[in-house]
């Protein structure tokens, strides 16, 4: 397959999906004002920096959930500070917060990141990463608990909200999971 293909059957895919998600049933619906409460308070969570950020929600996964940790090749038995230095793990952890902002900027416009967050699911299918779904939620259990720790004004309104759109993003995954990974033809959004 040469690249034409790759980047045309990407885009198939991202169009057969964001119009899926249009005429699915189930939404997450979130008023002007919540849109707003999770933007504010990605921002103020991330300060500008990802990858600290990311880095610290990872730790507390494997902190939390011993087991995580033995999913990522370059974090296997490892303490924190070695894997500080790793360039793989700081690139992933990275990346993972990027996608998260993403969707954080098209709070308005889901259909616009759907189509990104489900082939990132096929990438975690049997045929890619290997990641079982039970797994996807200890990542954004990790993240609630550290914007609850660093905020004074992390309340059970924002801590709700964020549990509603993780949740969104997971399900999300767990679709692209299901329709692509278990085949090599997934393609990087």
């Amino acid at each position: 397959m040469t690249d034409f293909d790759h980047i045309a059957e990407s885009m198939l895919i991202q169009l057969w999906e964001r119009v899926r998600f249009i005429n699915e049933g189930t939404k997450l619906q979130l008023a002007p004002s919540d849109i707003i409460v999770l933007r504010l308070s990605w921002t103020s969570f991330v300060a500008g920096d990802l990858a600290n950020r990311g880095f610290e929600c990872f730790l507390r996964m494997f902190k939390n959930h011993p087991k995580t940790q033995e999913m990522f090749e370059f974090a296997r038995g490892t303490d924190s500070a070695q894997m500080q230095n790793s360039s793989r793990l700081l690139f992933h952890v990275t990346r993972v917060m990027k996608y998260i902002g993403k969707v954080v900027e098209n709070l308005d416009s889901l259909e616009d990141v759907v189509p990104m967050l489900r082939q990132l699911g096929g990438r975690h299918g049997t045929a890619g990463y290997n990641v079982p779904p039970e797994y996807f939620p200890f990542f954004g259990e990790a993240m609630r608990q550290l914007m609850k720790e660093g905020s004074k004004n992390f309340d059970d309104k924002k801590e709700k909200l964020w549990t509603e759109l993780y949740t969104f993003i997971i399900d999300q995954l767990k679709v692209g999971q299901k329709e692509y990974g278990s085949t090599k033809k997934v393609t990087t959004a």
